[in-house]
């Protein structure tokens, strides 16, 4: 997230007279409600790991902070069922999880909590507890809509987790695309036998050379395939806007995380169908490691960059501890900082007291400009080094040339 930190005045203090001025103001909080929506099917890289490395995760996130965040963490699955199909034995139950908090197996039910409050300290054990959602949930994953579906007001037993005032960040862990349909859909009822599951949804929700690829054996470069907005899947862009619709300043308050199988870390794989040992028709991972594999995430990479800055992706094949750093310097960067409006080489920025340019004598709190190509207007945002020593609820405000 840091980018190329700008050269500005001695003391940068001071705006010269000349040229247009760019204002920009935002509001310090420590108050971050965390949502993890994992995949609660077989195989997925990091179910395990990824509650191991929360405290890498807590860690990075309270580095710009000199005192605890304020939190709220929840978790979700990924099961919303498979429209009317319902599988024996329950599997694939009518609207499945429904995009409920989980409290977790039986062990965990002695916090007897929806979702926990407090500090990283507080929460992590319960959080970990919580996050143990199990390898039994409907193979036709819907990790999508269950975000959407969590942060709709109407999903009462999920009162109270969701802040006004605070930053939600959403991280979102699985193997398989999203196939996120209609609660009323017939298409997993009509599926046609001899193929994965991850073949329908990947015929139905993705474009490969413009044309859905066809069911039967097939070869693509992974760059001409993309997510499909039209068809029998609920569409990415209505998706993001139910999410975006849960915060009232969606470009500054909302951070989405996507760890996944990720095209752009995989530029030269293939997107294939090919008949297993079983035979039946399957999909090729684009990816593997110790944890897994992973397969092509196309409707999630266009979900995840919908969100512009707010936007992260990381590959379910990486390293945990590593990608749960940068996830957290992430997070902590929204937290202190937001994007100029114009081109800018130097910034009077005022919080309680005026703020000096950051540099070797410069004392924090303190300002730099950061090269960020996803901050539209300028390639630039404001950001606020050691902005923790200031009282959450500070006003930032910068005139910048």
């Amino acid at each position: 997230m840091a980018g190329l930190a700008l050269a500005a005045c001695d003391g940068g203090t001071t705006v010269p007279d000349a040229g247009p001025v760019t204002t920009v103001s935002f509001v310090l909080t420590d108050r971050l409600d965390l949502l993890f929506m994992l995949d609660d099917t077989f195989s997925v890289p990091g179910a395990e790991a990824l509650p191991l490395e929360l405290p890498v995760l807590f860690q990075e996130m309270e580095t710009a902070f000199a005192h605890p965040l304020d939190l709220h963490a929840g978790v979700i699955t990924s099961d919303l069922g498979a429209g009317r199909l319902v599988l024996p034995g329950g599997a694939c139950a009518m609207g499945g999880d429904r995009g409920v908090l989980q409290p977790g197996p039986p062990a965990c039910r002695r916090w007897n909590e929806r979702f926990f409050a407090g500090t990283s300290a507080s929460i992590l054990d319960p959080l970990r507890c919580a996050m143990m959602v199990g390898r039994d949930g409907c193979n036709y994953e819907h990790p999508l809509g269950a975000i959407a579906r969590a942060l709709d007001p109407t999903n009462v037993e999920n009162t109270g987790f969701v802040r006004a005032d605070a930053h939600l960040a959403i991280i979102l862990l699985t193997n398989e695309d999203d196939c996120s349909a209609p609660p009323e859909s017939d298409l997993f009822v009509n599926a046609p036998g001899g193929e994965f599951t991850a073949v329908l949804c990947a015929r139905v929700g993705h474009l490969c050379g413009g044309s859905p690829p066809p069911a039967g054996d097939f070869e693509a470069p992974l760059s001409s395939c993309a997510a499909a907005e039209d068809g029998p899947l609920i569409p990415v862009r209505s998706l993001v806007a139910q999410v975006r619709a849960s915060k009232g300043e969606p470009d500054r308050q909302l951070t989405v995380v996507g760890i996944f199988g990720d095209p752009a870390v995989y530029p030269d794989a293939r997107y294939r169908f090919y008949r297993s040992r079983e035979p039946v028709l399957d999909m090729a991972p684009i990816c593997q490691s110790s944890l897994g594999e992973a397969y092509p995430g196309l409707r999630i990479a266009a979900f995840v960059d919908a969100f512009g800055r707010g936007g992260f992706r990381e590959s379910a094949c990486g390293d945990f501890d590593s990608m749960l750093a940068r996830i957290g310097r992430d997070i902590a960067r929204r937290l202190t900082s937001t994007c100029l409006a114009g081109p800018a080489t130097s910034c009077e920025v005022t919080a309680d007291r005026p703020l000096p340019a950051c540099g070797p004598t410069a004392l924090r709190p303190c300002w730099t400009l950061e090269g960020d190509p996803r901050c539209p207007g300028s390639g630039l945002q404001l950001a606020i080094e050691g902005a923790g020593i200031l009282p959450a609820g500070t006003t930032i405000t910068a005139r910048c040339r």
